[in-house]
Order: structure tokens, then sequence, then C-alpha cells
């Protein structure tokens, strides 16, 4: 019999898979790419595809020599049984991460005449985890909205609730609702085609008379105060109906134009700004209102069809000049409630950061429109001279 041990003890380096040791004989590899070759009639040379990089085969022959030969081996068998990847020490390539190679699958051998070894071959491709799914900006910027209007709704709890409610509180929010039913009232009428469930948010504005001051009176002033601009945006991006109801074939709702449903939510922020005496609770108060009706004013310019790069950019402006106004009274604010009113600033920070990176992405697809006014009567074939020169496209 021999003692391998002693044959190859200067020979044998030290590797491992799945943190079990063993010695390694050699290793192989396979990279190359994955080339498929078409053969045509009457064609002498033939056609080539890459379809990209071939997984790197690595093939290794490996002995384990110890004492405890036989369970070390079912430790590495079982290791090899497991799902999922696994970490392979490799005295050469040093650490990766790999995958069995399919259709290879490991094979383990003992022998009489070799003393306290097992062999093994295996073969392995390395492993890449999949990248995370990534959002695109809109679904960032959507995102963003939603921990706003989140993050609003909270402020309303904190502020009225039932340990820190007061009349002056109560007063505030009764207060507030009737001045943004005029508010409301004057930014929608200029909206042609809105439907009536606008009419009705808006009434709904004094619904918050007479509430009951119990747990849920925050949650519920939220609510009350945030039906009208989500009533807008939602007018300007109606759900679609099924196309067979029970009743017999449904009617799409027409949708408003989101540009008009923008502006209307964007006076009405505006209208909400607190007067510059009003209480801190006041200021809170106006603050959420203003945070739930921009998120919706930002869902809402989402819709827009943009014509071109300059009128992206107006609107960009617009919805910018108007998060920028509420993060200052956010800022304000946090002074007195520095939890909610704080959370609220962050969330409007970023929901700034998500539309900026959103439209930027947009407008560098728009085409840029030149406008002008024609002197007189003229053909397109002079417009373009003028415009392009003897430019041929």
């Amino acid at each position: 019999m021999v003692d391998i041990v002693g044959l190859y003890q200067g020979l044998l380096l030290d590797a491992a898979f799945a943190g079990i040791p063993f010695a390694m004989l050699d290793s192989r590899q396979e990279p190359g790419r994955r080339v498929i070759r078409f053969l045509f009639p009457g064609a002498d040379v033939p056609a080539f595809q890459d379809l990209g990089q071939l997984d790197e085969s690595i093939d290794i022959t490996g002995l384990i020599v110890a004492d405890d030969y036989v369970e070390q081996a079912q430790l590495l068998r079982a290791a090899m049984l497991a799902p999922g990847p696994a970490t392979l020490l490799h005295p050469w390539l040093g650490e990766i991460r790999v995958m069995q190679t399919p259709g290879k699958p490991p094979s383990f051998a003992f022998r009489q005449d070799e003393l306290r070894v097992a062999r093994f071959q295996a073969s392995f491709v390395r492993f890449a985890p999949p990248p995370k799914p990534t959002l695109d900006t809109l679904g960032k910027l959507l995102l963003a909205l939603d921990n706003l209007q989140a993050e609003a709704d909270a402020l309303l709890a904190s502020i009225l609730a039932p340990v820190a409610l007061t009349i002056a509180a109560v007063n505030a929010v009764e207060s507030f609702a009737a001045t943004m039913i005029g508010t409301w009232t004057q930014a929608l009428g200029a909206l042609v085609g809105a439907p009536a469930e606008l009419a009705s948010a808006v009434t709904g504005l004094g619904g918050v008379v007479g509430l009951g001051l119990d747990l849920s009176y925050g949650a519920t002033v939220g609510a009350i105060l945030g039906a009208p601009s989500a009533a807008v945006a939602a007018a300007a991006a109606p759900a679609l109906p099924a196309a067979v109801a029970p009743g017999g074939p449904s009617t799409a709702p027409v949708p408003i134009d989101p540009r008009a449903a923008t502006s209307a939510i964007l006076t009405a922020v505006a209208g909400a700004a607190p007067a510059p005496s009003a209480s801190s609770t006041a200021v809170a108060i106006a603050l959420a209102a203003q945070a739930l009706a921009v998120a919706d004013a930002v869902s809402t310019a989402a819709q827009i069809p943009f014509d071109s790069q300059q009128e992206a950019m107006q609107w960009a402006q617009q919805l910018a000049a108007t998060l920028s106004a509420v993060t200052a009274l956010a800022a304000q604010s946090a002074a007195v409630h520095p939890r909610g009113a704080g959370a609220v600033w962050r969330a409007l920070v970023a929901a700034q950061a998500a539309l900026s990176a959103d439209l930027n992405s947009l407008i560098g697809r728009l085409p840029s429109v030149t406008q002008f006014v024609l002197p007189h009567a003229a053909s397109a074939w002079q417009i373009a001279w003028t415009l392009a020169g003897d430019t041929p496209d």
C-alpha cells in the first residue's frame, strides 16, 4: 500500500469549498465566447454570431487527506448537495463564488491501496448575483411622493393627537378648512370637463366641523384636507374600467387636461400658505395640507405629454419653485415641531431630488423647439432654410 501523504507532502496545495478544507492536485479552466456558426446553401463563407461571454468552467481534482477522511468527504458531499452558490478557496485564483457546472456533477472515489485518502473531481462556474432591480426615475419619483404624503399624514396625527389636542388646534383646523373651500373653488373654476367628484371633495372640507375628537381625528382631518387634490389627480389619470361590466359594456371616463389639473393644484397650494401671524399649530396644519397637495401636483405633472424641452423646463421650474416654498415652510415649522415637520422637510428634499432626476432624463429625450414669428407668408422650405441653412437633413 502507498502512503499518499508522504509521497505528495510537498506537492499538495490547500484549498476549501464552503469552508471544508481539502488539497488540490490540479485545476483547469475553459474560458471563451458563445459563438454560433451559420451555414447557408450556395455560400462558401459561413456566418458567425457572438452570443456573449461563455461561462468559464473551473474543473478541479482534489484530495482529502486525514485520519477522518471519510467523515470529511461526507461533509464535502453534503456541501455540494446544498442549493445555492458557495465559496471556493482556490490556491491559484483566490476566493471565488461558484455554482456547480450544469451537467457535470462531482464524483468521489476511495481506493483500497491509498491510506487515509479520498479523491474527488468537481466542476464549477463563476457565480455573479443578478443585479438588484432598479426603478426608473418615474418610479423613484412616485415612491418619494408617497413618502411625502405619508409624512404629512404623520405630522397631522402628531399635532392633532388626543393627548396634545386643544381647542385652539381644533379651531385652527376648522378655520383652515373653511378658507380652503374658497381657495379650491377658485382654483378649480378654470377646469373644463371636471367631474362632479371634484365639487364634492371641495365641499367635503366643511366636514371637519363636528368631528369626534378621538384617536382617528388626525387621520380623518388628513383625508379631508387631501381629498380635493387627490380628486384632481384621479380625474387627470382616471382608472380604466373593465371592458364589459356586469351591467353591460362600460364607457371609459374622459381625463381632464393634466396641464390644467396641475396648474389648479399649484394654485391651491399657493393659496394654502399660512398668514405671517399664524400660530405654530396653524402653520403645521397648512404645511401638511400643502405637502399633500404638492405631491398630487407633481404626480399629475408626470402625466403631461411634453412637446418640447422648453415646455418641460418651464414646468420643472414651476414645480421646483412650489416645492422650495413648501420646503421653506417645513423648515420654519420644524423649529417648533422638529420630529413631524422635520420628517416632512426631509421628504420634500427627497421629492425635489427625484423630480429633478426624472425631468432631466425626460428633457434629454425631447426635441428643442425654436419659435419665431413670420414677417409674411412663406413656404415650409423657406422656413427650413432659414433655420438650418443648406443642411440636407
